[in-house]
């Protein structure tokens, strides 16, 4: 059981990765940011760090080559405004060091661009299945202050 006490919510919106070897990172997020806790056998984790990627709202990691991750995380520069919510790419060659550490600096991969997710986009998953990468994200259709309403979509590419 990971509980962040430090965090004001506690541990939420997790995301498992197998890494070489067999142990098991689990990324979660807390009101501090994304941090990391390891296990051996998949159901004992011990909490690792501080937070790894700051500035996000939710996470999604997957292994793309040999030591090589890639990070999904959405990120809001103005909360204000949820129309600006993206979702953005970090790089690590291991499973920690993202770059940059900051998710409203990585590269932009989704924003609202639909009338499925004009209100933004956020909660992103992906998974690679063969050579591409399939992103599934909650993008929402209605104002948030007037209740929202939301989707689960998805969008594909190659990896290369």
């Amino acid at each position: 059981v990971i509980d962040d006490q430090a965090s004001t919510f506690g541990a939420k919106s997790h995301e498992a990765v197998v890494l070489p070897g067999g142990k098991v990172r689990l990324y979660y997020l807390t009101s501090q940011g994304v941090k990391t806790a390891l296990s051996d056998d998949g159901i004992n984790f011990t909490s690792e760090n501080s937070p790894i990627i700051t500035g996000t709202t939710g996470v999604s990691v997957v292994k793309y080559l040999p030591d090589h991750y890639l990070a999904l995380c959405a990120a809001n520069p103005n909360p204000s405004k949820p129309e600006l919510q993206t979702i953005r790419t970090l790089n690590a060659k291991n499973s920690v060091d993202f770059e940059p550490k900051s998710c409203e600096q990585g590269s932009l991969v989704l924003k609202p661009s639909t009338p499925f997710d004009f209100w933004g986009v956020q909660a992103p998953s992906i998974i690679k299945v063969g050579g591409a990468f399939r992103v599934f994200y909650q993008g929402f259709n209605v104002e948030p202050q007037l209740g929202g309403g939301s989707v689960i979509l998805s969008a594909s590419c190659r990896a290369k």
